[in-house]
């Protein structure tokens, strides 16, 4: 207590310093504020780790129209297989697809889109859409890599294995990611060929047997 009858503050000051014991009291840290900041900093990560670089095209054109972008990555059904692509390439059908060119190009890739919806409506518009822009941002369909992660009923694959496949009208290929039914035309990487020569096999053999 002071001489004036008054206590001093807990600090103390540079007259009357804290006697041994007592507690000093300090600025404190921001609770809320430490939190949301933590949790925009979790946000950030997730949103990376679920981000990918592709190749992407919103318009048909020549090959200037296509551009690397950020993309979501795909998302696994229960039976579906993530891979993280190694190699792929750019064949005809890319081209196709792209440049919309020759027509038939477009026109099969609007009746594509259009089977893929029901009502008339909802087809009518889905194929008048194809025929202004390409439905298919992210093309390639030749593709080796790497299992990243595997739906629930997944039994044929596991994270790790080196694999190859077509992913076909699905497209995709042309990303750091890429989902395919585990079902679908997708097969182990024999040992002695690297992601680049398997890649480069899949559409003729494709064609060659369908």
């Amino acid at each position: 207590m002071t001489p004036h009858g008054q206590h001093p503050p807990a600090g103390g000051d540079a007259n009357n310093p804290a006697p041994a014991g007592n507690t000093t009291v300090v600025a404190g840290r921001d609770p809320v504020g430490d939190g949301r900041e933590a949790g925009a900093e979790e946000l950030a990560a997730v949103a990376t780790i679920r981000a990918m670089k592709a190749a992407v095209h919103t318009r048909y054109g020549r090959p200037e129209v296509v551009r690397i972008s950020e993309v979501a990555r795909p998302t696994l059904e229960d039976d579906e297989v993530l891979v993280n692509v190694h190699a792929t390439t750019v064949n005809r059908t890319d081209c196709g697809f792209r440049s919309g060119r020759p027509l038939i190009a477009r026109l099969a890739t609007s009746m594509f889109t259009a089977a893929q919806v029901s009502g008339s409506l909802a087809k009518g518009t889905a194929f008048l859409t194809g025929l202004v822009r390409p439905p298919t941002t992210v093309l390639g369909n030749e593709f080796a890599g790497v299992v990243e992660a595997v739906g629930g009923r997944v039994t044929s694959f596991a994270v790790g294995d080196q694999v190859f496949g077509y992913s076909g009208d699905r497209f995709g290929a042309h990303a750091e990611y890429l989902s395919i039914p585990e079902a679908g035309p997708l097969a182990t990487m024999p040992s002695n060929l690297t992601y680049e020569e398997i890649a480069a096999s899949t559409e003729g053999s494709h064609y060659a047997l369908s």
